[in-house]
């Protein structure tokens, strides 16, 4: 549990823009399935990227794809 926001059941999603376009993400804000309940600080979401890289169920490709913003985000 991370605390903070994230402190109750609740998870981040990491899907990319190509599984989860713009377009959806406002029709399902329009519709109530999302709703914005805090922005999550920069220190809590660089740690919530790094456990997700390191997830038993995370794929090699995923990984990869999460420490390489992680590793631009340092720059």
């Amino acid at each position: 549990m991370l605390g903070g926001p994230l402190g109750k059941d609740s998870w981040l999603d990491l899907r990319g823009s190509e599984d989860y376009d713009g377009r959806q993400f406002g029709d399902d804000q329009a519709a109530g399935f999302l709703t914005r309940v805090a922005q999550i600080p920069e220190v809590l979401l660089r740690a919530s990227l790094e456990c997700a890289a390191a997830a038993p169920d995370t794929t090699i490709a995923q990984e990869k794809a999460i420490r390489d913003q992680l590793a631009l985000a340092n720059r």
